[in-house]
């Protein structure tokens, strides 16, 4: 018996292993940005990756990935060219329900986001449980950041975050256990899509450090509406309200846009798209709005998402099958006249406006395994205003190259 259960066993592996796929993907990201004085930055990635089933309900997915940086960073060696991390380790499958539709499970390090990357997105380790019904699904999450490298996990929202970041002897993140819930209906009314989603994160800082500076939990409601209003336009709108709780009291921000989008696939994939973005500030009850997963609005001008009010206009077009190429624009306003973490910031300012940027971008696919993306932009700030005079144009170019094999 105890032979044929591993005669079974063994054929399993084998079956799987011959069911396996395998890669290894290069990627090399360099850019160019220019304020004053420039700076270059280089970053190429090795992803060596595996997919195979375990099972008849679970596959697995798992890769490991090396890099090299200019100039140096934080990495499991301390300050260093070069860094090892595992990318993915990935289970997904689904678990009978009955007679129901089955219940979908991922577990391990997977890639999460909310339906708009605001509030949280790039890597997790934990797991998440969907199940889907006539019309709706609901899915949960509940993951830990602990183990993630502080460029991916990105978590600025207090003090000791932020000190952490720039320590470049620290790698990973600082403690944290982040769970989500959210109910997805579709075609609610009129072919549009509603989304409810919870979002909280707890600072877990205070059992690893005898003495920190500030401990901050945050809770989100996300709302987010998508749908067609004709037959070549499409909109979207959300709205986020967030509270914290810090060491010095409580908090309430909101962030909250608007999108217009025009498809016409039969003029050489023509999209057109307008958009409106706010993100509180420092203004009455409201504090900053503060995601759990920061993340940069624009391109040439790097502030986080908070104390914004952006519109955006941005037009791309595929002409043949290997190139897309467009261009994009977007007008920077504070919601507040908070003062802003920048070096040419103007102290005594009460304007709100800061400036332009214009951006151009194209992406061409060489071949099924050779892809190119190539983007530079220009902010121009207002000198005088929010900025002090002679503020100069702040410049960024950037080119990434993708090679699978």
């Amino acid at each position: 018996m105890k032979r044929i259960a591993l005669t079974l066993l063994c054929a399993g592996f084998a079956a799987a292993a011959f069911a396996a796929d395998f890669g290894l993907v290069f990627d090399n990201v360099s850019s160019y940005a220019y304020s004053g004085e420039g700076t270059f930055f280089q970053k190429d990635r090795a992803t060596l990756w595996l997919s195979m089933p375990v099972s008849a309900a679970f596959d697995f997915y798992g890769s490991l990935r090396t890099d090299y940086r200019y100039p140096d960073a934080s990495s499991p060696f301390g300050q260093s060219a070069f860094s090892v991390d595992v990318g993915r380790l990935e289970f997904k499958g689904s678990l009978p329900m009955g007679s129901g539709s089955p219940l979908a499970l991922t577990a391990g390090r997977f890639l999460l986001a909310d339906d708009g990357t605001r509030l949280l997105s790039g890597r997790m380790d934990g797991a998440t449980l969907s199940y889907f019904l006539p019309g709706m699904s609901i899915d949960g999450m509940v993951g830990y950041m602990g183990l993630l490298p502080k460029e991916d996990a990105k978590v600025l929202v207090s003090v000791d975050d932020i000190a952490d970041y720039e320590d470049a002897d620290l790698y990973f993140a600082a403690p944290r256990v982040v769970a989500t819930a959210r109910v997805r209906f579709t075609e609610l009314f009129a072919r549009h899509d509603l989304s409810v989603t919870l979002v909280g994160q707890f600072d877990l800082r205070s059992l690893a450090e005898a003495d920190p500076d500030e401990i901050v939990h945050s809770q989100y409601l996300a709302l987010s509406l998508k749908g067609p209003i004709a037959r070549l336009l499409y909109h979207e709108a959300y709205a986020d309200l967030g509270t914290g709780e810090r060491t010095s009291g409580f908090a309430l921000m909101g962030a909250a846009g608007y999108a217009l989008k025009f498809f016409m696939p039969e003029v050489a994939q023509l999209k057109l798209a307008f958009s409106a973005d706010y993100a509180t500030g420092s203004s009455g009850v409201f504090a900053p709005f503060v995601p759990i997963s920061q993340r940069q609005v624009g391109f040439a001008f790097n502030a986080p998402l908070g104390n914004n009010l952006i519109f955006g206009l941005d037009a791309s077009m595929k002409p043949v099958s290997v190139l897309t190429f467009g261009l994009k624009g977007n007008a920077f306003l504070r919601a507040s006249t908070q003062k802003l973490e920048d070096p040419d910031f103007s102290d005594g300012s009460k304007e709100l406006y800061l400036g332009v940027e214009a951006d151009a971008y194209a992406y061409l696919d060489i071949a099924s395994d050779v892809s190119l993306s190539l983007s530079g932009g220009a902010f121009v700030p207002n000198a005088g205003g929010t900025y002090v005079s002679g503020s100069p144009v702040r410049y960024i170019a950037s080119g990434t190259a993708t090679l699978s094999f």
